[in-house]
């Protein structure tokens, strides 16, 4: 039989409507919260034969997850300890990350449940990464967004220089050169 469907209760989140016809509550929500809500139900019959039922529930809605890590990843030096999170805000409770695209740097580890990256790099270099962050949890409709960014790693400074220096004679011109490889150029030489 037909029906006749009222929203009692409410209001709806703002964005969503009750359409009678197809009883579907529907549209894009512009705003978020828990929105309790009644829909009466009544049926066509006449007199004491008619009935009605009222439908009681929360419609949840939650933001779009953001990332919150800035990009370019904190940079690394080879053979230090090195930590980064992949942060992310909205759309909970909980989250999982998943490296979609590229390589870390070897040595270093993405922990799927915390977004942190961290470890030793053994290796010098830029790592184009893209990992994916996606929510679950119960009543949480699930949504993914994607950080996509470079890890660089300095390669660890080394001296090139032979030890012991030079022997040198008085009174006689000397020169020893101290060189430099890896880390961060422009290099700057202190004697201490």
């Amino acid at each position: 039989p037909p029906y006749n469907w009222t929203l009692t209760s409410g209001p709806l989140p703002p964005g969503l409507s009750l359409n009678t016809d197809t009883r579907v509550i529907g549209g894009t929500p512009s705003s978020t919260g828990v929105f309790p809500i009644a829909v009466q139900i009544v049926d066509s019959g006449r007199g004491t034969l008619r009935q009605s039922v009222t439908y009681q529930c929360s419609i949840t809605i939650v933001s779009q997850p953001t990332v919150t890590a800035a990009c370019p990843a904190t940079g690394g030096v080879q053979g230090s300890p090195y930590s980064f999170t992949v942060g992310v805000a909205g759309g909970g409770p909980q989250y999982a990350w998943t490296l979609i695209n590229g390589s870390l740097p070897p040595g270093l580890t993405l922990n799927t449940g915390t977004g942190l990256i961290s470890g030793t790099p053994l290796k010098g270099g830029t790592f184009p990464i893209t990992v994916q962050i996606t929510n679950f949890g119960a009543g949480v409709p699930q949504q993914s967004v994607t950080y996509t960014c470079s890890i660089v790693i300095a390669p660890q400074l080394t001296v090139i220089a032979a030890c012991p220096a030079l022997s040198g004679a008085q009174g006689s011109i000397y020169s020893f050169i101290v060189g430099a490889a890896g880390g961060t150029q422009t290099y700057t030489w202190i004697l201490s």
